[in-house]
């Protein structure tokens, strides 16, 4: 086993715990009302976009790819 596969799982653990401080500091904490899990501020155009864009990529175009190959 050379080296480089023994020091891979040690560099993934150190990177992970190092971005897990910048998802616990985000900001928004206190638009929440206390007990409640999700604001109900309106879903935008950019976020149906990408709900279209997804579903058409993934629900059309690659099952099509997939059965002509």
């Amino acid at each position: 086993m050379s080296s480089y596969h023994a020091f891979r799982p040690v560099t993934l653990v150190v990177v992970l715990a190092t971005l897990c401080g910048f998802v616990a500091c985000h900001e928004h904490h206190e638009e929440l009302p206390d007990g409640q899990a999700i604001t109900f501020d309106p879903v935008d155009s950019i976020l149906w976009t990408h709900i279209f864009l997804m579903s058409l990529s993934f629900g059309v175009l690659f099952p099509t790819g997939m059965v002509q190959h």
